[in-house]
């Protein structure tokens, strides 16, 4: 079925948010995800405010989690202290990182 906006596959099925902040997934949408009882499903919001959910299996959260902790390993402020003077230098198609100027 074609629509007005977006791609002539998609399928759009609307649910309702409870007073809690919950909803019934349609049937049709169990169905295409492959969802059993007992998954998880993960949300990616967007800028712009769409969002998109998927099936995950276990591994994909600890590949996530593990992801996300390494991330923040150098957010802290003794890093960017630490690394505020290092500069950029092109050297053929690599960025390569030099101490000073």
């Amino acid at each position: 079925m074609a629509t007005k906006r977006g791609s002539p596959k998609a399928t759009r099925l609307v649910a309702k948010v409870t007073a809690k902040g919950q909803t019934t997934i349609p049937k049709k949408v169990l169905e295409m995800l492959r969802v059993r009882t007992g998954d998880f499903l993960l949300w990616e919001i967007q800028p712009g405010g769409t969002a998109s959910v998927r099936r995950v299996q276990p591994l994909d959260l600890d590949y996530l989690h593990a992801l996300e902790m390494t991330l923040s390993e150098w957010a802290g402020p003794a890093d960017e202290e630490a690394y505020r003077d290092l500069r950029l230098i092109r050297r053929g198609p690599r960025a390569v990182p030099v101490h000073g100027s």
